[in-house]
């Protein structure tokens, strides 16, 4: 039997707040209690991914994620955003901290947002998708 995942979302809309730091001290604390870690690295800026990731592997990353075998985040997405299929499963990138994985981050993701942002209007309180 397969136990509940417990989700921790950090999440501030404004820059410089701490996110960051926090979230890395959050997943090196639960990872030294023995605890299995995957950071979803959500943001278009890709700054948690630069953080713990070396620049060249991040340059790589974000130069193949449209790739069939790309590694991002928006290589999961990608068919869901080009309205080509459902998501595909991709290998987390594993850290060289033990118990921590990592889902990379992708500028191209902005893309993606502002695509949902187009869509914002189709649902309403009164309408069927809220």
């Amino acid at each position: 039997m397969r136990h509940k995942a417990q989700r921790i979302a950090i999440y501030n809309h404004k820059g410089g707040v701490g996110k960051t730091t926090l979230t890395v001290n959050i997943a090196a604390a639960l990872a030294s209690l023995g605890k299995n870690v995957l950071l979803v690295d959500s943001d278009p800026q890709c700054n948690l991914t630069s953080y713990l990731v070396e620049d060249r592997v991040v340059d790589d990353l974000l130069d193949n994620s449209d790739e069939p075998n790309g590694r991002t985040i928006w290589s999961a997405l990608k068919p869901v955003a080009e309205a080509e299929g459902k998501y595909r499963s991709i290998k987390t990138f594993d850290l060289p901290i033990e118990g921590i994985s990592l889902l990379p981050g992708d500028i191209r993701l902005s893309e993606f947002e502002a695509c949902l942002n187009d869509f914002g209007g189709l649902f309403t309180k009164e309408g069927q998708g809220f």
